[in-house]
């Protein structure tokens, strides 16, 4: 069973994402946890588009694929930004200096490090100009 769709990478256009990938989790039938996990997901990977991608809302599409299989469900994320790989961004992280005190880390840079935590499986590629991302939890 697979859901897809695309939306603007704008701020306003992520609660409608949320609500894409919760309808999608309710009728394929996910635990709640594993619903959670993926809207996590979803909203780091969709913030950091529009704040850091293209630096504000923009017409540019995000597309959404949600996959589910008996064993597993993949978020797939593909939007139009400059190449940046956000799983090796976030694995930075793991062999880093995790120990800093809340104060002096600031605010972000530990969501996608959490996803990646909380995922089974991330991969990261580049296809016909678009960042793809998947994110894949055990069900």
């Amino acid at each position: 069973m697979d859901f897809s769709a695309t939306f603007p990478a704008r701020m306003a256009a992520l609660s409608e994402a949320v609500a894409f990938l919760e309808q999608s989790a309710l009728t394929a039938a996910l635990s709640s946890s594993t619903a959670l996990k993926l809207a996590f997901t979803l909203e780091e990977l969709f913030t950091n588009t529009v704040r850091h991608g293209f630096g504000g809302d923009s017409d540019h599409p995000v597309t959404l694929a949600i996959e589910v299989s008996p064993q597993e469900v993949t978020l797939v994320y593909s939007d139009e930004t400059p190449p940046f790989n956000p799983i090796a961004q976030a694995a930075t992280l793991s062999h880093g200096d995790l120990s800093v005190s809340l104060e002096r880390r600031g605010v972000g840079g530990l969501g996608v490090f959490v996803s990646c935590q909380l995922a089974n499986r991330t991969t990261y590629e580049r296809v016909d100009g678009r960042n793809q991302s998947r994110f894949t939890f055990l069900v």
